[in-house]
């Protein structure tokens, strides 16, 4: 301990930052375990430079169903706030804001009403600010905040609880707490209308949503004219309404729907449903079930200028379609998930013939995990053959390849059983400049993607325990 209280304040400062959690809901406010808490009942010094350094106080969640037992903690969000000073605050709150739903008066001897006369003073400072609450109880933040202002937001995640969203009479409210919010950047809404978030949204540039079912994403984007990323998780049937115009969206670059195999159909009527001539970057969780709807949405688009595209299906496999690969030129970044043994082939013999196929790959992954048995499914051995073909065609023609990270993902048990001559052939593309990794898990982390030529690493077998 000494050696370590000998180290500049600068480097402990640094050391004490990196133990702050980064996980959603971290630090809790009440868990001595965790640190800035932890740090100060460690001696006397670590105490004192953890208190006198306010970004180590500068997130916090506060669970209100965890503390219900707890009548005073209020003082203890004033102790941490205090120490954070005037610097940029994450917080995040949840949970309901009184001991007793079926007593609101509950609220005095729960130390709400103090936790306000504390709290709201501080909204000012919040950069980051996640609210998961029902909608009365945000109804009650948006009172006792009043008329102080959300200054420094820029990032908000809105949610409510999930008794309210389901019931099926409920009474939304129009909120405008934010409206004040003119830095307001990132939004992300869990099961609520976005007309109920009464707020600046011409500005709004990285849009998330949980819950909306097709009309209420394409409704969602016609009022963020500026959003240029779009995440949608868990989407609800679609309600028939007859046939909807695409909405036209220019700015849109990113598009991620990721959702419950239930709701494939869901997927398909949202990409029915936009034209996206700007996207860069398109993420599907069950493509299977898009059939010709991603080639048509794609060609009214007028075929964009994708650099990224994953087609990574849970359970089904995903068709390989050649005529919109061909479109794709632009292409640095393909995932592809589970094809079938056919699909695979044709696909292989085409990028390891045609340099016009694919000309701008950098990185490609296939991944065949959580097969399980299915006739049509390409197993380990059979697949390795049409990919080392494929990459040994492929670096002999002309132009040079831009490939530079390749991954081919199955289940760790598979890997001892694979042939020496395609693990060899695979292991070659070091020669070449590309790093080819197999096994499990490997990471889709563009951790290999170096435009350089320069790599030492062959054939990486990877497993769970051995992550890059």
């Amino acid at each position: 301990m000494v050696g370590f209280n000998a180290l500049p304040l600068e480097l402990t400062t640094r050391i004490f930052r990196a133990c702050i959690s980064k996980y959603k809901g971290e630090p809790d406010l009440v868990d001595r375990r965790q640190a800035p808490r932890l740090l100060t009942n460690v001696c006397s010094t670590w105490r004192r430079i953890a208190i006198s350094t306010p970004v180590l106080w500068s997130s916090l969640h506060i669970d209100f169903d965890s503390i219900e037992r707890m009548p005073n903690f209020y003082k203890l969000v004033e102790l941490w706030l205090s120490r954070a000073g005037n610097h940029a605050l994450d917080i995040s709150i949840k949970g309901c804001l009184h001991a007793d739903d079926s007593d609101p008066g509950d609220r005095e001897d729960y130390g709400i009403e103090e936790f306000f006369a504390i709290f709201v003073p501080h909204i000012q400072h919040i950069r980051v600010f996640s609210v998961f609450l029902s909608i009365d109880d945000l109804s009650l933040l948006e009172d006792r905040v009043e008329n102080n202002k959300f200054l420094m937001l820029e990032e908000l995640e809105l949610g409510m609880n999930i008794e309210d969203i389901e019931d099926e009479e409920i009474e939304w409210i129009d909120t405008s707490l934010f409206r004040s919010a003119t830095k307001l950047r990132e939004l992300d809404i869990q099961f609520l209308p976005l007309s109920f978030f009464k707020g600046p949204l011409r500005q709004i540039t990285d849009f998330s949503a949980q819950g909306y079912n097709p009309q209420e994403a394409r409704d969602a984007l016609a009022r963020l004219p500026g959003v240029m990323r779009f995440g949608l998780d868990e989407c609800r049937s679609s309600v028939s309404i007859g046939r909807v115009k695409p909405l036209v969206h220019s700015t849109l670059k990113h598009l991620n729907l990721t959702l419950e195999w239930s709701n494939m159909k869901s997927q398909t009527t949202i990409l029915q449903r936009l034209t996206l001539p700007s996207l860069e970057d398109l993420r599907l969780e069950h493509p299977a079930a898009v059939g010709n709807v991603l080639k048509e949405f794609l060609a009214r688009s007028s075929w964009p200028a994708l650099k990224t595209l994953h087609l990574t299906p849970l359970a089904q496999h995903a068709p390989l379609q050649l005529e919109v690969f061909h479109k794709l030129t632009s292409l640095e970044e393909l995932v592809i998930c589970r094809p079938k043994t056919n699909d695979l082939k044709v696909f292989c013999e085409k990028f390891g013939s045609d340099p016009a196929f694919l000309p701008k790959i950098v990185r490609l992954t296939i991944d065949f995990r959580t097969q399980k048995s299915d006739a049509q499914a390409a197993d380990p051995a059979s697949a390795l053959q049409f990919i080392s073909k494929a990459a040994t065609n492929r670096v002999a023609l002309k132009p040079s390849w831009s490939l530079r990270t390749l991954r081919v993902k199955w289940e760790p048990q598979l890997t001892g059983t694979l042939a020496e001559e395609h693990l060899g052939a695979l292991e070659a593309l070091n020669k070449k400049g590309i790093v080819a990794c197999i096994g499990a898990n490997t990471s889709n982390a563009d951790t290999a993607s170096s435009d350089s030529g320069d790599h030492d690493s062959g054939v990486e077998e990877d497993s769970d325990s051995e992550m890059e």
